[in-house]
This record gives structure tokens, C-alpha cells and sequence, in this order.
């Protein structure tokens, strides 16, 4: 995000190098400034809401040009300038904002207007090949987030009315996409073994550090078929980050997610046979790496719950929300309360089935015990 006025003193200040912003997006109704619009699919005036004409080739295709992940990781030209903030000169009128490292473009923090540092003036190495879209707008991701309150049941029931929005900011994510072929060797507590390959394509990892990981992944997948060559007209009037995971820990991050799967796939695979134990992956191996980068479309909320923070991720193609929650105790209390019962049960059909009458009896007891005990 831009960031504007005087450092305070102590603090030690990041090198700022200069950049201007490329021309803004211009109306030809009004002469103001176009930003992108999810519900229209292009650039829309911000002022008079005419909207320009689709990108040139916006409906063509897009196929990634993947690079060995070998070659990158080797190339020291790869790791991103996690220190280094741009002063950006607004394209319209002219104001200088800041830009810490992690981001590309935004808005310009005095006139509003489209603020996108061109890729040759940030001198990244890495840069992103391509971008999904937004197509989920701001009103539909508030929906979203209410219907995700409903959804989760474990939740107490004021969480929908008692939660309050607090920020509600989209943004176009980095994103390393991975390709690869992995095998790996299993054994298991019982002395079993055995091996399982599986081919990963398109196998996402966050390149945001801010990022929270769990949610991100949890609102995957994004659609494929959006993926559009990289334009500015796409991100016009929106936050565009810059990677700042490099690409080694991103790429020991997908080795792991790829591991979770290929153990998971070992215990589908013996998940009829008897006498294998708790399978976990003794060894894997990685072939034919390679590795792109994305721009994808993420929104992100904080609310609170009765003074308490939590955060919640939309995707900003498909709508699907993931997020943390309040924990009702009344009903966690439920569930432990039937586990033990269905404990009792499997131990002891008959007894299971007498414990809920005794449990409603003594109930009842301490209901009757205030007016009894003088009897």
C-alpha cells in the first residue's frame, strides 16, 4: 500500500528508489481515470462510468512458458528486493507516494488515480507471465462473506449479525505456479512399504509474505480457463503485490503440499487392506520441475466478534471464502458429550443405550431436588 509522510526518528528506513507510474487508463467520454470492473469484465470511468473497450486479445487463451525450476533457484537475480521502496510519481498529477517492496501498483494516495510502476522500472527479474481478473466486485464479496457465516455451524449464532466488517481490501496476488513429476517411498508402522508417483500441474504457492497461507489454500482452485496474458488494463485502480517468498522456500513450500497429497493418495491406495498401520512418506523425489508466475485476484476482510480480530479470504474469481471463526463452547460441549456417548455405545451397545435416560433422570432429580429437600 502507498505510504506517505515522515519516517519516525529511530526507525531505520529502507532505500527508496524512483519510479513514475505509467499513464493512467483514460475515459474518452470525460477524460478521467478508467479502472477495471469486475461486474462489467473491463475498464469502467471511474467519474461518468463509461466503459472502454475489452483488452486487445482479452479472450484469447493463455498458456504458461514454464522455466526449470533448477535454473531459477541457481539464478541469484531471482530473489526479490525485500528492502527497497519506490517513491512513485503519479502519472496525473504528479504527487509522490511511496511504495514499500511488496507492491507493484495501486492508487495514487492524493488524486485517487491508477498508480502502476511498469515491471522494467522495478527491475524484477521474476515477473508475472499472467492474471485472473477480478470478477467477484466488492458488494459480492461482502455476500459471500455473510453466506460464510452461515455456513459454519461450529460458529455461535450471533456471528452473522454481532460480526463487524472492519476492512475490506482487494488485491492481486503473486503466485508461483509449480509443474512436476514426484515419487515417493512410503512405509508404515506394521512394516509395510511401497511407493506412490503422482504429476502435479499448476500446484499454487503464495509468493505474498503477508499472506495467510491456510486461507489462501483453502479457497483454491482458481479457474484456469480466466488466466489472461499479462495487461495493465486488468489492474487498473487495484493493489498489485510483488513477490517477496523467494523462489527456494516457495519451492520447498509446494514439495510439502505435494508430499500431503502423495501420502494422502498411499492411504486411499491401501485403505481396503488390514494390518498396514500409520503410513507415513519415508522419501521423495522431484523430476521435470518447473515453475511460472501469477497475478490472482484475492479479497480480504477483517472482522471482529465482540472486540475479538479474525480474517477471512475471498476469491476474487469464484466467491469461495475461507476464513477463522469464534468457537461456540455450548456446542463443542454437544459434540464431546455425543463422542463419549457413541464411545459408550461401541464399547457397550445396552449400556449406551440406557445412559441418555439415566442422564435426562438425573436431570430431572436436581430439577425437583429444591422443592423436595423440605418434604
Amino acid at each position: 500500500m502507498p505510504e506517505t509522510g515522515s519516517e519516525p526518528k529511530g526507525v531505520a528506513v529502507p532505500p527508496i528508489k524512483s519510479a513514475v507510474a505509467q499513464a493512467a487508463y483514460e475515459c474518452p467520454a470525460c477524460g478521467s481515470d478508467a479502472h477495471w470492473n469486475p461486474a462489467k469484465h473491463t475498464l469502467v470511468c471511474a467519474s461518468c462510468g463509461t466503459a472502454l473497450p475489452p483488452p486487445a486479445h482479452a479472450g484469447e487463451p493463455f498458456k504458461f512458458r514454464q522455466r526449470p525450476v533448477a535454473d531459477g533457484v541457481r539464478d541469484a537475480s531471482t530473489a526479490p528486493a525485500k528492502d527497497a521502496r519506490f517513491a512513485v510519481m503519479c502519472s496525473n498529477c504528479h504527487a509522490v507516494s511511496n511504495f514499500d517492496a511488496g507492491t507493484a501498483a495501486d492508487r495514487c494516495s492524493f488524486c485517487g488515480s491508477t498508480a502502476i510502476v511498469p515491471y522494467d522500472a522495478l527491475g524484477d527479474r521474476e515477473r508475472p507471465q499472467c492474471v485472473i481478473p477480478f470478477l467477484i466486485g466488492e458488494g459480492e464479496a461482502r455476500d459471500a462473506a455473510s453466506k460464510w457465516y452461515r455456513s459454519q455451524w461450529l460458529a455461535p449464532r450471533k456471528l452473522k449479525k454481532a460480526a463487524h466488517i472492519d476492512t475490506v481490501r482487494g488485491a492481486y496476488l503473486p503466485f508461483w505456479n509449480f509443474n512436476a513429476d514426484a515419487r515417493a517411498h512410503w512405509t508404515s508402522t506394521k512394516g509395510r512399504s511401497g511407493d506412490v508417483a503422482m504429476r502435479f500441474d499448476g500446484l499454487l504457492v503464495c509468493a505474498a509474505n503477508d499472506a495467510p497461507d491456510e486461507l489462501i489454500t483453502g479457497i483454491e482452485p482458481f479457474p484456469a480457463d480466466d488466466l489472461r496474458a499479462y495487461d495493465g488494463h486488468y489492474v487498473a485502480g487495484w493493489t498489485v503485490g510483488r513477490y517477496q517468498r523467494d523462489l527456494a522456500l516457495s519451492r520447498n513450500l509446494a514439495h510439502d503440499r505435494m508430499n500431503a497429497k502423495m501420502l494422502a493418495q498411499a492411504k486411499q491406495d491401501t485403505s481396503g487392506e488390514k494390518d498396514v498401520g500409520t503410513i507415513s512418506i519415508a522419501g521423495a523425489q522431484y523430476a521435470n520441475e518447473t515453475y511460472a508466475q501469477a497475478l490472482l485476484p484475492v479479497w480480504m476482510l477483517s472482522y471482529t466478534y465482540f472486540g475479538r480480530p479474525f480474517a477471512l479470504v475471498i476469491n476474487g474469481a469464484t466467491g469461495k471464502a475461507e476464513g477463522k471463526w469464534p468457537v461456540s463452547w455450548v456446542k463443542m460441549a454437544f459434540l464431546g458429550l455425543l463422542a463419549a456417548w457413541g464411545f459408550v455405545f461401541y464399547m457397550d451397545g445396552e449400556t449406551g443405550i440406557k445412559l441418555p435416560f439415566w442422564i435426562l433422570e438425573g436431570l430431572w432429580w436436581l430439577v425437583k431436588w429444591p422443592f423436595t429437600r423440605g418434604a
